[in-house]
């Protein structure tokens, strides 16, 4: 069995869920740019008549917005079982 959450350990919870999706993007991220600056001819092809490089931005974008989603429903998961005196998931 977990230890039960305090308030400091909550907020530890949430950082370190925070950090690591937010080291996720990066990886993504940084791979993006390091496609654009070593095969840039990649990027420049077109799919569905829109470039490449694009459609790989909108990605990253939509990834983001999922990933702020997802820390949300965690947290508000986390505070949830935090209020009702839960066990650390």
């Amino acid at each position: 069995m977990l230890p039960l959450l305090n308030a400091d350990g909550l907020v530890q919870a949430k950082t370190r869920m925070g950090l690591r999706m937010v080291a996720l993007y990066g990886l993504l991220y940084g791979a993006f740019v390091l496609l654009h600056i070593f095969w840039p001819q990649l990027p420049a092809r077109q799919l569905a008549g829109l470039s490449l490089g694009l459609l790989l931005g909108l990605v990253l974008l939509l990834v983001s917005l999922l990933l702020a989603l997802l820390y949300h429903v965690l947290c508000c998961r986390l505070e949830r079982r935090h209020a009702a005196g839960g066990e650390r998931p």
